[in-house]
């Protein structure tokens, strides 16, 4: 049996991975532009800067969750990515939508190509998968 991955497979694995890739520029993004300017360096510590009065130095601690959990689904994306845990890459997928959606007005633009990318994986690789166990497509004898 032919253990190659398909070109669905291939083009799913390619996708999920600049999926993570995407995460991680957003992470890198919202750091330097939501919350490195308000943190405050001192003797007693690292913290958020509070003299400020924007909003921008309101929601840093915010922004700066949101950060770490979008760090955290794109490494775990690009993880079951390369292993291949079908399910897992679709319930990431369908996470990152529904955030992209109820953020679209603040971090969900952001995280939106993530989302995108790796949903087109999640359906590359259902496709490659589904092509492999069907019997249509397995054929020795098949013509071209």
């Amino acid at each position: 049996m032919n253990n190659r991955p398909s070109r669905l497979e291939q083009g799913g694995q390619i996708s999920g991975l600049s999926a993570m890739i995407a995460g991680i520029l957003g992470v890198l993004y919202m750091l330097f532009t939501f919350v490195i300017p308000y943190l405050s360096i001192s003797v007693t510590g690292i913290r958020f800067s509070h003299e400020d009065a924007s909003l921008g130095a309101a929601n840093a601690p915010v922004f700066a969750f949101w950060t770490g959990v979008l760090l955290v689904i794109s490494l775990l994306a690009g993880y079951v990515v390369l292993r291949g845990i079908l399910w897992a890459i679709w319930l990431l997928a369908i996470g990152l939508g529904v955030l992209t959606l109820l953020g679209l007005f603040s971090i969900g633009l952001i995280i939106a190509p993530a989302a995108v990318l790796l949903l087109l994986a999640a359906l590359l690789l259902t496709g490659g998968r589904h092509r492999k166990t069907d019997p249509r497509h397995n054929s020795p004898l098949r013509s071209s």
